[in-house]
């Protein structure tokens, strides 16, 4: 994956995102509660030798993050 597959791919997850959620968080530590929860998803998803699956972790991660700065 390039640099803009990335963008297009993180554009696509973030819609993805807000129509599966559309309310987000009531607040900037319920957000971080989320973010720490998804990467938790990542890290057991790599100890279970899933690279594929932890790099779509990885992806809610960013998603997560990123909601968090537009939206609060």
């Amino acid at each position: 994956m390039n640099y803009d597959e990335l963008i297009q791919a993180l554009e696509r997850e973030l819609l993805k995102a807000k129509i599966k959620h559309p309310v987000f968080a009531d607040d900037m530590r319920h957000a971080m509660n989320l973010i720490t929860e998804e990467l938790g998803e990542a890290a057991m998803a790599l100890n279970d030798g899933d690279v594929p699956a932890s790099k779509d972790e990885l992806m809610h991660v960013i998603v997560t993050c990123a909601r968090a700065i537009l939206e609060l």
